[in-house]
């Protein structure tokens, strides 16, 4: 259970909770390992727990009538996914599904932590703030869509990690704690698998972005245009 505890303490969710509180959720909770592609949950299931990402990324999905899926967003570390459903007691109106290799999610049972918001400011509070988050994570997904060519989304793709999940280090790079697949990256920007390489391989080879086992690590940008349209 000592994983359980340090992973709700550093979620948002709960950062400012008293012990007490964590340890009566930390009794209500489970932590949950997926695997890439693996569902979390599928459009219509029951929401009966909160559900917080640990570790990885998980995408959400709109099934559409065609029988292909619409992204409509990433989550990954520390955010919690669902909410709202949770909060009502309703359904999943998408599927929730595993991105990277692995997931670790905490699942907490929906009745005792809305028993506790029900008494405690603090919750509320937090729920209110993840609810927030979850509605610009959402539309950070309209903007990267938008931004124009693929290496423009890209690059607008690798900002949105950097600003969410992203460790300033004393050198002045950013390390992004998330492993995405060139396949991956180029389901998150819409984009030909072919088109993400060529730009990753050119961005690698300027020195603006290193790929390791852990993540990414964004350097200072070089001086020339990165998001060339000789790339798409």
């Amino acid at each position: 259970m000592a994983d359980v505890h340090r992973l709700l303490r550093a979620s948002r969710l709960f950062q400012g909770l008293s012990d007490d509180l964590l340890l009566r959720l930390e009794r209500d909770t489970q932590l949950r390992r997926f695997v890439g592609g693996e569902a979390l949950w599928t459009a219509g299931d029951r929401a009966e727990s909160f559900n917080i990402v640990a570790t990885g990324l998980v995408q959400i999905l709109q099934r559409l009538p065609s029988g292909d899926a619409a992204l409509l967003g990433v989550f990954g570390p520390h955010e919690c996914i669902g909410i709202a459903a949770s909060l009502e007691a309703s359904n999943y109106p998408a599927d929730c599904q595993a991105l990277t290799e692995e997931v670790q999610v905490l699942r907490i049972h929906a009745a005792p932590m809305l028993e506790i918001t029900r008494t405690d400011v603090t919750v509320a509070n937090a729920l209110n703030s993840a609810l927030l988050e979850h509605t610009k994570a959402l539309r950070a997904k309209i903007n990267i869509m938008s931004a124009g060519t693929v290496s423009e989304r890209l690059l607008m793709l690798f900002d949105h990690l950097a600003d969410r999940f992203g460790d300033e280090r004393e050198d002045s790079s950013t390390v992004i704690p998330v492993v995405l697949s060139r396949t991956a990256l180029a389901w998150l920007v819409g984009a030909r698998v072919e088109t993400v390489i060529r730009a990753m391989t050119r961005w690698q080879r300027e020195g603006w972005i290193e790929t390791n086992r852990e993540g990414f690590i964004i350097y200072a940008r070089p001086t020339t245009n990165l998001a060339s349209p000789e790339l798409d």
